[in-house]
């Protein structure tokens, strides 16, 4: 990704100016304090890229992945010919496999 920038902007001049500026930012970010979620860093690791709070259902399978951990640290299941820890393959599951089949049982 750093490398597309580079080529994307590497003639341009006068960019680290306009990054520093602070009358006329080129660029904003905002912060959202979690410490009053109640949340963990791994909670605050999955939020989504446009770094707004987690969905009621994305924040259950997140807790849901710490559950399992605490379920079964050392388990693991096949999938694609490896293995993976049990929280890992709930996510992974979750995320593909699972969500199809519950969006076509939906329908």
């Amino acid at each position: 990704m750093l490398d597309a920038i580079h080529e994307r902007f590497k003639g341009t001049t006068g960019l680290y100016a306009r990054l520093t500026n602070h009358q006329q930012p080129s660029s904003r970010f905002q912060l959202l304090p979690l410490e009053h979620f109640g949340l963990t860093d791994d909670l605050y690791i999955k939020m989504n890229a446009r770094g707004k709070p987690l969905t009621p259902f994305e924040t259950f399978k997140a807790r849901f992945e710490e559950f399992l951990k605490e379920l079964f640290p050392t388990g693991t299941r096949k999938i694609g010919g490896g293995d993976l820890s049990v929280p890992d393959f709930f996510a992974m599951r979750m995320d593909t496999q699972w969500t199809i089949s519950f969006g076509a049982t939906r329908q």
